[in-house]
């Protein structure tokens, strides 16, 4: 949705950095969800997330450095043109795992990442505790009462470096007896691939979300840029 407010600026800080809270883990049992909601005055429960107590700066949508590489390689009649594209240390804020793996709409397929959700059962004095203790999926909840889903929070932070092969170009030009030939000059072939590759560990469709000057960095779910195959044919009369 459009309306979460994620990023904030502050005098002396970059722009646009996301703000929220830090999740702290699962909460594991009941004791651990009764200290919890003492300190915090929440109402989690076994299976739910627990926050920072306080808001902070939770991720950096700005770039340490972004980079590209434009070169032409010539070999006689044959020409390959690489365009790179980079970017390093850029965070992005996934937007759309926060309905993806909100695991509070029994009507929205999840992520298959949420199979591995937090599960409890009670133990002999009848006191729930979580039987898979490694997971960082919360628990399933329809009315989201404790924000597991909609609170804005590191949980949906990533690292949105990349390197993209924007474009590769290869042409062939003809030799001059078959311009001849056909009474031309200057034929040449090519064929182009447009946005071949993005190397990237983030898990969305695409790294590069520019947005504003203040929301930046923030993947709410646009589709990635195509890729693209043509042929060319060039020649002077």
């Amino acid at each position: 949705s459009t309306d979460v407010e994620i990023n904030r600026s502050e005098v002396g800080e970059a722009p646009g950095l996301f703000y929220g809270y830090e999740v702290l883990g699962v909460v594991q049992n009941q004791a651990q969800a009764d200290e919890y909601n003492a300190r915090t005055e929440r109402k989690a429960q076994v299976g739910d997330l627990m926050f920072s107590d306080k808001q902070t700066f939770i991720g950096d949508p700005n770039p340490d450095f972004t980079c590209g590489l434009n070169n032409t390689l010539s070999y006689g009649p044959w020409s390959l043109g690489i365009q790179l594209n980079a970017s390093y240390g850029n965070d992005v804020y996934n937007l759309l795992r926060m309905r993806l793996e909100g695991m509070n709409d029994r009507w929205v397929n999840q992520l298959a990442d949420c199979v591995d959700f937090a599960k409890s059962e009670k133990d002999a004095d009848g006191k729930e505790f979580v039987t898979n203790p490694g997971t960082s999926i919360p628990r399933p909840d329809n009315k989201d009462s404790n924000g597991n889903c909609k609170t804005v929070s590191d949980r949906y932070v990533e690292d949105g470096s990349f390197l993209k092969i924007q474009n590769v170009s290869l042409s062939y030009s003809l030799p001059q007896a078959v311009n001849d030939k056909l009474h031309i000059s200057g034929l040449r072939v090519s064929a182009n691939v447009q946005n071949i590759y993005t190397f990237t560990k983030y898990s969305g469709y695409d790294p590069e979300n520019p947005g504003s000057a203040i929301r930046q960095g923030v993947d709410e779910g646009r589709y990635p840029s195509p890729r693209q195959y043509s042929l060319g044919l060039s020649f002077n009369f």
